[in-house]
């Protein structure tokens, strides 16, 4: 039997942002491009407006740097989960940063569907 290997990703929920549970839907089901679009729309609506709510833009900053990461996309997962970390100084995502580099230092490493199981933090 193949060696399976299950990841855990600490996804954020909020509300008033249909479109994280839409992505966390996707994520949930290893659907990584789709987790991917629907993450980017939070943050692009979020980004229209000229003083955008920070907590909840750094929600979505990091469930799509999250996507990122787990599709093996680690240039884009370091950016985007920086930015996350920009706006709320959230110690908890510099270990993930930390996680994200040592995947980049091992070479290319894709989670299938298969294998990807989220975990969902509520908060508001």
């Amino acid at each position: 039997m193949p060696y399976q290997e299950y990841v855990t990703a600490a996804f954020q929920t909020d509300s008033d942002l249909k479109e994280l549970d839409r992505g966390i839907g996707f994520a949930e089901q290893g659907e990584w491009k789709k987790a991917e679009e629907a993450f980017g729309a939070a943050v692009a609506n979020l980004t229209k407006s000229p003083d955008p709510d920070r907590k909840k833009l750094a929600k979505a900053y990091w469930n799509l740097g999250l996507a990122y990461e787990y599709a093996g996309d680690y240039d884009k997962a370091t950016q985007t989960v920086r930015k996350a970390y920009e706006l709320t100084q959230d110690k908890s995502m510099l270990r993930e940063l930390d996680g994200i580099d040592s995947s980049l230092r091992q070479g290319p490493h894709r989670v299938s569907a298969d294998r990807a199981a989220p975990e969902v933090a509520s908060g508001k």
